[in-house]
């Protein structure tokens, strides 16, 4: 249902780091809930014009804007419906994979190295304006597309008071996933890698070396994935170090299959949210047999699980020697 009470705000859409501008849309926060993500994909919005960006105040000055909420995450791994869970109207906005910090997290790498302290002025002017469509008493929750785990060191960064839970699942199971969605997500995964360990240096070598390797295209997919993985939970691991979080900031794949609701409620607490525990049991049931995704479309667990022995039992080597190979890396 739309949220009938909001009135429609400006919102920070896309940025250029480079020209100093931004692409603010009219929408509302209802239409915001009702996106499965704001990254383009759906149109959120009515009218929008192009901005400069306010670079000039600061969001850690700002004593009205909470700290954000952060839900890193790697593909595939439930991130989605958690998200939706926790989103509730007067208490909690979550935000599903906004543009503007994949413009950002792109570039990083497109336009060469950013100023580490022009690149914390941008992450906290997004996180800022994204703020302000909040409702009193709200907390803001931002659920980063994975393109963006380049920035979890600047959005971690002890300054912006951010709070933040980490989402992976099982490397074997990540390959098969990469397999499993087929030629675009197989491109997408090798786009992912590029992006990540040229932003980062993380595995830079490494992602030379794959074509080395091997000759064969699929062996090379499979090391492409395990090598991003691997990489984006090196990131991880990093933040929490450097914030002193401990395995309660930590969940995978597996937990929240076999019980949602109590992942749901644990980040919850992590966050220290307020929100209604019986609206969470709610949400979840409006999610129990449909895709997070895209809710015309049915999901179930046991034909999930089917699809994924049937990748193994065609790919189990390869996907196997990759995980070896990436295990032995040295990032």
């Amino acid at each position: 249902m739309l949220d009938q009470e909001s009135s429609p705000e400006w919102f920070l859409h896309r940025m250029d780091a480079k020209a100093g501008l931004g692409l603010y849309v009219s929408t509302t926060t209802g239409r915001l809930r009702n996106s499965a993500f704001i990254d383009g994909r759906e149109r959120f919005w009515d009218s929008e014009e192009v901005r400069p960006l306010n670079l000039g105040s600061d969001a850690r000055a700002d004593p009205v804007l909470p700290p954000p909420c952060l839900i890193f995450h790697v593909s595939f791994c439930g991130s989605t419906l958690l998200g939706q869970l926790l989103d509730q109207r007067g208490r909690s906005l979550v935000l599903r994979e906004p543009q503007a910090l994949v413009d950002l997290a792109t570039q990083q790498s497109s336009l060469g190295e950013i100023a580490p302290s022009a690149l914390n002025a941008l992450s906290d002017l997004a996180i800022r304006e994204m703020g302000n469509l909040l409702t009193a008493g709200e907390a803001l929750v931002i659920k980063p597309s994975n393109w963006a785990n380049s920035l979890v060191p600047v959005m971690c960064d002890v300054r912006l008071g951010a709070k933040a839970v980490f989402l992976s699942m099982e490397p074997a199971d990540f390959v098969t996933a990469v397999f499993r969605g087929g030629r675009d997500r197989m491109a997408y995964t090798v786009r992912a890698a590029a992006h990540l360990t040229n932003t980062t240096g993380f595995g830079r070598a490494a992602m030379k070396n794959v074509l080395v390797w091997s000759d064969d295209p699929l062996d090379q997919i499979a090391c492409f994935a395990a090598l991003s993985l691997r990489v984006q939970e090196h990131i991880f691991k990093l933040a929490m170090s450097q914030r002193d979080w401990g395995d309660d900031h930590w969940f995978d794949l597996a937990q929240i299959v076999a019980d949602p609701i109590t992942i749901a409620k644990k980040v919850a607490k992590v966050f220290g949210l307020t929100n209604d525990e019986e609206a969470i049991e709610r949400q979840a049931s409006l999610f129990r047999n449909v895709h997070s995704k895209d809710q015309a479309m049915l999901y179930s667990t046991e034909q999930r699980t089917r699809e994924n022995e049937t990748i193994k039992l065609h790919h189990e080597g390869r996907i196997q020697n990759a995980l070896k190979w990436a295990a032995s890396l040295d990032l």
